[in-house]
């Protein structure tokens, strides 16, 4: 079944193309980064869009955090000075900061490379309701 959600009347995408399923490898080049349709549009017309597209992601967000089944997890990854940072601002203006994080994924700390290397990835995951961002992954040179 192909779940499709149209994010705004130019835009649909099938959202099954971002659901990571269990027993699934993930290799990055498969996934396209643009995966939107590219339409040349004024920069008025891209503001209005923003602007709703916007105010639909912050309406999702209450509604996650209303009903408290699931979490949001968001990796986002790429080489330095690639717009991680900035993507996160530019994301992060549309939700409820009570209900959001970002975690940086860093040099492991001392008593991180005491543990096991999933350790500070799960008390950083999103609780019910919630979304979290990750600036990184903790497969950080692992992955392909």
């Amino acid at each position: 079944m192909q779940a499709t959600n149209a994010i705004s009347k130019d835009l649909t995408i099938n959202i099954n193309t971002f659901l990571v399923r269990p027993q699934i490898t993930v290799k990055l080049r498969q996934y396209d980064p643009d995966c939107g349709k590219k339409q040349p549009r004024k920069m008025e017309q891209a503001e209005i869009e923003l602007s709703e597209l916007s105010n639909h992601m912050s309406h999702l967000q209450y509604k996650l955090f209303a009903d408290r089944s699931k979490a949001l997890l968001v990796i986002l990854q790429g080489v330095d000075t690639s717009g991680k940072d900035g993507t996160i601002r530019h994301v992060m203006e549309a939700f409820n900061p009570q209900s959001c994080r970002v975690v940086p994924f860093k040099t492991p700390t001392t008593e991180e490379i005491a543990r096991d290397y999933l350790w500070r990835v799960h008390k950083a995951l999103p609780s019910k309701g919630e979304i979290t961002i990750f600036n990184r992954s903790h497969y950080e040179d692992i992955i392909e």
